[in-house]
């Protein structure tokens, strides 16, 4: 608590972080700056006196890995509805399954971008098995990389985001939408499911119906044979009295 005639001051002002880059002023709320370069992000922490170079690098390895990551995922989805079309999976011979995994096998051979050296997946070390799986040659990626990044960029652009027209992002897409493979073999797998369920349903009404006239005819005929044996005894006991029975 403050009393007496002592006020509160303020030493310094609070202000925006500044800073000049290639002769444009450039301000943020925080120290951290995301769009003074493209891409680049960095965190001012102490004001300088002279002019500060900043050497920016590619991280070919990074790109590397995404590539790689990308390879892993296509082979991973390959490889699962495979086993699952094979005979005794769980959608043996399924033809949605088949469509999707061509589809998606029939990309590979696009082209994207311009250079000639530079068109296809098989350029950039992204080859395909013989058994429909993808390999991924880092070195070849790094090489292309290395001579023609914007040719790569395009490529990759072109066949694996969803601004490619043909790309793997744009059917995939296709496939889950609500009109799709996926959708349409979902509905028809649910209704043939319904359409099951209903006619074991109905078996099983049909067996309790079974059930019921055996019961009732089982409890007719004991009570016919309980009836029959007394009739017997009784014949029996009849022919009993009569003479020469039994001599």
């Amino acid at each position: 608590m403050f009393g007496g005639n002592a006020g509160i001051g303020q030493t310094v002002a609070a202000s925006d972080a500044e800073i000049v880059v290639d002769g444009v002023t450039i301000t943020s709320s925080t120290n951290l700056f995301t769009d003074a370069i493209p891409g680049v992000t960095f965190n001012a922490l102490a004001r300088s006196s002279s002019p500060v170079t900043l050497s920016i690098t590619r991280d070919d390895s990074a790109v590397a890995k995404k590539a790689q990551t990308f390879v892993d995922a296509y082979n991973t989805f390959m490889t699962n509805n495979a086993g699952r079309y094979a005979k005794g999976g769980a959608l043996e011979a399924d033809g949605s399954i088949l469509t999707m995994m061509n589809g998606l096998r029939s990309l590979l051979n696009n082209s994207g971008g311009s250079d000639a050296n530079y068109k296809y997946l098989f350029q950039l070390g992204i080859s395909v098995t013989k058994t429909g799986t993808l390999t991924f040659d880092s070195n070849t990626f790094k090489q292309a990389l290395g001579s023609n990044p914007t040719a790569v960029s395009n490529v990759l652009a072109d066949l694996m985001t969803s601004t490619g027209t043909g790309s793997f992002a744009s059917v995939a897409s296709g496939y889950q939408s609500s009109t799709g493979v996926v959708q349409s073999r979902t509905d028809g797998l649910n209704s043939r499911k319904t359409r099951l369920n209903d006619q074991i349903d109905q078996f099983n009404a049909r067996l309790t119906r079974i059930e019921a006239r055996y019961r009732n005819q089982f409890s007719k005929l004991d009570a016919l044979m309980g009836t029959m044996q007394q009739t017997s005894a009784a014949l029996t006991n009849a022919l009993k009295t009569l003479p020469g029975f039994g001599s």
